[in-house]
């Protein structure tokens, strides 16, 4: 689940987090609501009005991917997807169990809606346990990070910041848990040899 081929799923995760976040959720909850009310799932809280938001920002973002992909979809769209709902587990607005039950629900919509095609069938049953999501959203986490630190110290415009950032790598690498590379260019952050 971690890797797509050789190719981990955090990094192309990124693409797809970019997308539900450029979405008009004025016009995601106008376009959508009608629709997505008629998804009544009862969580652990009883009826929660989320699920019909988060409803109308899955249905925009898989038609926006849809239509981008010149009316395809990839599997990682749906893995996103299933990521997706998950962090709202993380804000504790949804429980585990619950995650299967609503990704699986906005498939049916999106495929009564949108995409009638079986393709999407091999996506329904999609699901991941909670202890692959906690290791997806960890290294989902650090690789965003990563971003960041390394724009931050893009042109060393905070020396203290970028050499506290080497010391903790530094501090892993003695402890054996960052493996060096045997290359890097010359302001990349990372471990060399």
């Amino acid at each position: 689940m971690i890797l797509q081929g050789d190719v981990p799923l955090h990094i192309l995760f990124t693409k797809y987090e970019k997308a539900i976040h450029a979405i008009n959720n004025k016009r995601a909850i106008t376009l959508w609501k009608n629709d997505c009310d008629t998804i009544k799932i009862n969580t652990s809280i009883g009826f929660n009005p989320y699920v019909t938001v988060m409803c109308c920002q899955a249905m925009e973002y898989l038609k926006e991917v849809y239509d981008k992909k010149g009316n395809s979809l990839d599997k990682f769209a749906f893995e996103y997807l299933y990521y997706w709902i998950y962090t709202y587990k993380r804000k504790n607005i949804l429980e585990s169990e619950e995650i299967k039950k609503i990704y699986m629900e906005f498939i049916n919509l999106f495929k009564e809606k949108i995409y009638d095609n079986t393709e999407v069938y091999d996506f329904k049953e999609y699901s991941i346990t909670d202890e692959e999501l906690q290791k997806l959203n960890n290294l989902y986490e650090m690789h965003k990070s990563i971003i960041l630190i390394k724009d931050k110290c893009k042109n060393n415009k905070n020396p203290e910041y970028c050499n506290t950032v080497k010391n903790i790598i530094e501090e892993f690498y003695l402890q054996g848990t960052v493996n060096p590379r045997e290359t890097c260019s010359p302001k990349e952050l990372n471990n060399c040899k």
